[in-house]
């Protein structure tokens, strides 16, 4: 971890190295300030989740009538459906139900919502700044810096663009080159030995959006899935990790890829 404090337009020239694995991965510009917006923590009142849980059923998902998506049509590999049509597709196929369920990032509850609707009843948003949750026997919330002190706690975790950010600084994060993979091995250890990590990130040709996010490529996804195999692509295939970025660069969809733990690597 390093001392220096986003949003930084330029990256440090001692660190230009290490964001770009020996300039092996191009930069491009796409600078963010969005530090004040992260430090606020949101209240997710018990209205606010069942205006999310009542939106986000399979039934409104699947015919389009869930209303607006953060994620929708075009933010993956498919020109008709969104994330939470995929995420469904995921759940479909796995069975959640019953599952203690962690979800890494969420600045709303949609995944939250699509969860609860599969019957998980042990839902937990783990995030820096974690959104205060009235009293609920489903929902609740950790910060991220308390799972120092968890281990094997998940059946299933579950992130969706989100750990590209880490360590760029764009939210007022401290700059790190290795903020994803750092963030991984948190998801690694307090997965359980048999459990599931879906995990949706943009992927493409490597490169690095500064400060925006990281765009996995063959060099840098192989890095950031260590200690995971890869199971099954939603919304995408392997084929993915050539597709040219599109809009100067700047943007690659962002399939969903379920996958297993394994035993780490060196």
């Amino acid at each position: 971890m390093n001392n220096i404090a986003g949003p930084i337009k330029e990256i440090p020239k001692h660190l230009l190295n290490n964001f770009t694995l020996n300039n092996t991965i191009p930069v491009v510009r796409d600078f963010h300030n969005d530090g004040t917006s992260a430090l606020l923590e949101p209240v997710w009142t018990n209205a606010y989740l069942k205006s999310y849980t009542d939106r986000f059923t399979k039934e409104n998902i699947v015919n389009k009538r869930h209303g607006p998506e953060s994620y929708g049509a075009g933010d993956l590999f498919d020109p008709n459906h969104g994330a939470s049509y995929f995420l469904c597709k995921v759940f479909d196929k796995y069975n959640l139900k019953g599952k203690k369920i962690g979800i890494i990032g969420s600045t709303t509850p949609w995944i939250e919502a699509i969860c609860y609707n599969y019957q998980c009843t042990d839902i937990t948003t783990v995030e820096y700044n974690k959104p205060t949750i009235e009293d609920n026997p489903v929902f609740k919330s950790i910060k991220f810096s308390d799972c120092a002190n968890i281990k094997n706690e998940y059946d299933v975790i579950i992130s969706y663009s989100s750990i590209e950010h880490s360590g760029l600084g764009r939210y007022g994060d401290d700059l790190d080159p290795n903020g994803d993979l750092t963030t991984m091995q948190v998801v690694h250890n307090i997965l359980k030995e048999d459990g599931l990590l879906v995990l949706g990130v943009p992927v493409g040709m490597d490169t690095l959006v500064w400060n925006a996010h990281r765009i996995y490529g063959e060099k840098r996804l192989p890095m950031l899935l260590n200690g995971f195999e890869i199971l099954e692509w939603f919304g995408g295939d392997p084929t993915n990790v050539l597709n040219v970025p599109q809009f100067g660069g700047k943007f690659s969809p962002q399939p969903i890829l379920v996958c297993n733990k394994m035993h780490k690597t060196i």
